[in-house]
C-alpha cells in the first residue's frame, strides 16, 4: 500500500523558512502517514546533521546494507559503493565527513511496502577541502527489519555533481 505524507504547497512565508532535518515543527508540512520507523528515520537525519554518527550507526541492523550508488567516482569518492555491517557503516560515513559537510531536509516520505520508505531531501552539500557550496535533490529508500532497526539503506543522487563540488580537479 503506498501511502504519501505530502499535504498543499506551503504559503510564501512557509516556504522562507528552512527546514531542518526531519518535519518542519513550523510549516504546514505535517505527516499524514506517522510510525516508529518514521520517528527513527526523521532522528537519524538529526543526528546527521549534527554529526552525531554513532547514534546513526546504532539504528542499522547488525547486518545492515548501506548502499551509495556505484558508478565511474568510486575511486575519487571513496564513500560511494556498497557497505555491509555497523562497522562498514561507520566507515562509510567517517570517509563522507572527511570530505563534505551535508545538511538534508525532507520533502516527503512515501510508504512504498510495509517496513520500506521512500524519502525525498534537498541536500545542502558543502565540500570541506574544495570550500564549494551547492545543493541537490536526493532520495532513499530505506528498509527495516520487524524490531525497528534499518537494514537496507540507499542513496541515489547524483554522484558526478557530487565529486565536482567535493574534488579539486
Amino acid at each position: 500500500m503506498k501511502t504519501s505524507m505530502s499535504k498543499t504547497a506551503p504559503s510564501a512565508k512557509q516556504q522562507s523558512t528552512t527546514r531542518s532535518a526531519g518535519i518542519n515543527k513550523e510549516s504546514s508540512f505535517q505527516p499524514t502517514l506517522t510510525s516508529p520507523n518514521i520517528t527513527t528515520l526523521n532522528q537519524c537525519y538529526e543526528y546527521f546533521n549534527n554529526c552525531n554518527i554513532p547514534e546513526i550507526v546504532e539504528h542499522f541492523a547488525e547486518t545492515g546494507l548501506m548502499r551509495m550508488g556505484t558508478s565511474q567516482v568510486k575511486s575519487r569518492l571513496p564513500f560511494v559503493g556498497t557497505f555491509k555491517g555497523k562497522d562498514s557503516i561507520l566507515q562509510f560515513f567517517q570517509e563522507m565527513d572527511k570530505l563534505m559537510k551535508c545538511e538534508l531536509s525532507v520533502e516527503d516520505v512515501v510508504e512504498i511496502e510495509s517496513n520500506k520508505l521512500l524519502v525525498v531531501l534537498i541536500a545542502k552539500i558543502h565540500g570541506k577541502n574544495t570550500g564549494n557550496k551547492g545543493e541537490e535533490r536526493i532520495c532513499h529508500i530505506v528498509k527495516f527489519n520487524h524490531q525497528g532497526m534499518m537494514t537496507n539503506f540507499e542513496v541515489i543522487s547524483d554522484h558526478l555533481y557530487e565529486e565536482q563540488l567535493l574534488i579539486k580537479h
